[in-house]
C-alpha cells in the first residue's frame, strides 16, 4: 500500500514537472551542432537570445538579437519578428528559452530551441561573438 502511494506521488510529480517546461508536441529542442547547421542553412535566420543584455554582451551566437525574456515588453518585441520564418531561440541553460519557446509558438512562430543554451554551445567550443 505504501509503495502504491509513493509511486503515485512520484508519478504525479514527474508529470507535473514535464508540463512546466514545454508542452508535448510543440517542443523542438536541437543540439548545438544541429542549431548551428540549421541557422547556416537559412538566409538571414531569426536568432533570438532571451538572456539579459549583460549576458548577451558577454558573448552570443553570431547574428542573434537580444530580447530579454524578463522584459515587460517581451510579447510586443517578438510581435515584430517575421512569423513566416523559423525563430531560433536560446538562453543560458534553458530556463528562460523554454517559456519563451512556448510564448513564440502561441504567437504563431515555428521555433527551434538550443538544447542546453549557451552553456552547451560554449562547451562544444562553437563560435561566440562579443
Amino acid at each position: 500500500m505504501k509503495n502504491n502511494i509513493l509511486f503515485g506521488l512520484i508519478l504525479s510529480f514527474t508529470i507535473s514537472i514535464g508540463f512546466l517546461g514545454h508542452s508535448q508536441g510543440s517542443v523542438n529542442l536541437i543540439s548545438p551542432k544541429e542549431f548551428e547547421k540549421s541557422i547556416h542553412s537559412e538566409k538571414n535566420p531569426q536568432i533570438l537570445d532571451v538572456r539579459t543584455p549583460q549576458e548577451f554582451s558577454s558573448g552570443h551566437v553570431s547574428g542573434a538579437q537580444n530580447i530579454n525574456w524578463n522584459d515587460s515588453d517581451f510579447k510586443i518585441l517578438i510581435s515584430k519578428l517575421d512569423t513566416t520564418k523559423t525563430v531560433y531561440v536560446y538562453c543560458q541553460v534553458g530556463g528562460r528559452s523554454a517559456p519563451a519557446h512556448k510564448e513564440l509558438v502561441e504567437a504563431g512562430f515555428k521555433v527551434k530551441e538550443l538544447d542546453g543554451g549557451m552553456n552547451a554551445w560554449s562547451s562544444e567550443e562553437r563560435k561566440v561573438v562579443k
